[in-house]
């Protein structure tokens, strides 16, 4: 497969300050960028410790297209132009290039939300999470503003995909978000996109509810020790609740 002139795709997440890597990264500098079968195989798998990946000063008909520190370089200037903390190139099991410093932690904020879906996923293919569940039929409500009875039809697809009809305020949430925030009773459960953190909030409740399980723990056991990551700690999870709220914020 070709792609010719593949835009930048490195995600910039420049709220947060971090970059998330995306295959295929270096070919912002490039013209065309090949992949193949073959080259979608790592070549070298890391342990314990990554290696680093030999480094050409320039482009040349012998190196390889991307990996030369020149291109880094430029990507470089727009990390550090856009505000970027830290980003990391991997190519072939080996790294590549670091920006900024990698022992460094940041806070996530909005990446909770993928992080807590492949968990439901895991739960979801052992049957234990069921889509058309209602927050009525699983037992659920707020405190102390409690749920219509409407509300309480919002099903586990409505929370994950933002549709929850449910416009309570949430433990936290931007100014922004409080300014779009609809009225209560406005739109029915599954009728109406809004991105709103009462239902990511409340996802979290339910995963601990379902699984028996703390979040911190369960990503550690189920995602964090089975892809080898290397800085995760349990600790690094914080909770804010209100102890009064079913819907904390994570």
């Amino acid at each position: 497969m070709t792609l010719t002139k593949l835009p930048l795709v490195l995600t910039f997440l420049k709220a947060l300050g971090i970059v998330v890597l995306v295959i295929g990264l270096v070919a912002m500098c490039s013209g065309d960028f090949e992949m193949d079968g073959a080259n979608l195989n790592a070549k070298v798998w890391p342990g314990k410790n990554w290696s680093h990946a030999p480094l050409t000063a320039h482009s040349s008909p012998t190196s390889h297209p991307t990996l030369n520190q020149s291109r880094f370089d430029k990507m470089d200037e727009i990390a550090s132009r856009i505000g970027t903390s830290s980003y990391l190139v991997v190519h072939e099991g080996m790294i590549a290039h670091e920006f900024g410093p990698m022992e460094k932690k940041y806070k996530m904020n909005s990446i909770r939300k993928s992080l807590l879906n492949a968990l439901f996923g895991i739960y979801f293919g052992r049957g234990q999470v069921h889509l058309d569940d209602t927050l009525l039929a699983l037992g659920l409500d707020d405190t102390p503003i409690s749920l219509t009875p409407a509300e309480k039809q919002a099903t586990f697809r409505d929370l994950l995909s933002s549709r929850s009809g449910v416009y309570i305020q949430p433990v936290s949430e931007t100014p922004n978000m409080a300014r779009l925030r609809p009225e209560r009773g406005a739109h029915p459960p599954g009728t109406y996109f809004y991105y709103n953190n009462w239902s990511f909030n409340a996802l979290g409740t339910l995963f601990s509810k379902i699984s028996n399980r703390e979040i911190f723990g369960a990503f550690d056991e189920l995602i964090a020790q089975p892809l080898q990551m290397q800085d995760f700690k349990t600790t690094d999870g914080t909770y804010f609740p209100k102890p009064e709220r079913f819907a904390i914020a994570w």
